[in-house]
């Protein structure tokens, strides 16, 4: 309901349409292991081409997420997997969150968490690696996917390490999110420390 203005017929649709696409990707499945979809060879390569990691907890007690996105390349990576492989791993990643993560933060702060917050490290990012139709394609599906199949799950993303030139990569990605989204990203001053900024 919050994802939808409590809006209850949008709230309706948004759920059936949950509900088909879960089926559509066979989802539950991905809850009955721990072990994530294969994506490429192994889990050390994946980490090489797609750096990231649950990194404890921000201020509030929700968990931390970190992607290293500024190390990513998806030319690079697409010559070891597909999209199709990596949007059923982010599938995974979510179902986790909300089945380990969360849980967990909820024991740990006494209280119910349900949303967890985002850091985008951009150290060594390259305007090529953000803008190629590669990149642009992964960011339009990842998106589509996290907003209509697990809204409101983002308290907050912190974009970290950015470089002068993400403000031309901004261009490709501001159209691609809802305004609800967009207040929820912050890009941090040279020289702030990411500590400061997951406080609420």
């Amino acid at each position: 309901l919050r994802a939808s203005n409590f809006d209850v017929e949008l709230a309706k649709d948004q759920w059936a349409a949950t509900l088909a696409w879960r089926k559509a990707e066979d989802v539950d499945s991905l809850t009955q292991t721990q072990h994530p979809p294969k994506v490429c060879e192994t889990l050390l390569m994946l980490q090489g081409l797609y750096p990231h990691m649950m990194a404890g907890y921000d201020r509030g007690g929700r968990p931390v997420r970190v992607e290293c996105m500024g190390r990513v390349n998806a030319q690079e990576m697409y010559r070891f997997t597909t999209e199709q492989a990596i949007m059923r791993y982010h599938a995974w990643q979510n179902e986790e969150i909300q089945h380990r993560f969360l849980p967990a933060a909820s024991r740990r702060t006494g209280h119910v968490q349900t949303q967890v917050t985002v850091v985008l490290d951009m150290t060594n990012a390259k305007l090529g690696n953000l803008t190629s139709s590669e990149a642009r394609d992964h960011i339009k599906n990842f998106i589509q996917v996290t907003s209509d199949f697990y809204p409101e799950i983002l308290n907050k993303m912190v974009i970290v390490n950015a470089p002068r030139l993400l403000s031309l990569a901004w261009d490709f990605v501001a159209p691609l999110l809802d305004a609800g989204t967009k207040r929820k990203i912050t890009i941090a001053p040279p020289g702030v420390r990411t500590r400061s900024l997951l406080h609420t």
